[in-house]
């Protein structure tokens, strides 16, 4: 997985989830949510997305652990960890 730098990363997926038609709720959602994560990985000094830096993010923010993957999370986990890790590296995978 290529490393970008995160605004960029985020610019980009913020219009491509426009592109697909997102609803304006929809993306007042996503949008918190990578403010967030932007904020969180500048505190860390980090500026480029990683998978570990998406998985730190959603431990410390939504206490969602890697141990949770083998149980059924709730609806609420399962969107949180979607908008950081899943959006993310779907749109960072060659096509």
């Amino acid at each position: 997985m290529d490393k970008k730098y995160l605004p960029d990363l985020i610019s980009e997926l913020d219009q491509e989830l426009l592109r697909l038609g997102y609803t304006e709720g929809s993306m007042t959602f996503y949008r918190r949510r990578w403010n967030q994560l932007m904020a969180y990985a500048e505190d860390r000094g980090e500026y480029h997305y990683t998978e570990q830096l998406g998985m730190d993010f959603v431990r410390e923010f939504f206490g969602i652990t890697q141990d949770d993957f083998a149980r059924t999370m709730s609806q609420a986990e399962t969107q949180e960890l979607h908008v950081i890790r899943d959006k993310i590296i779907i749109y960072l995978l060659p096509d």
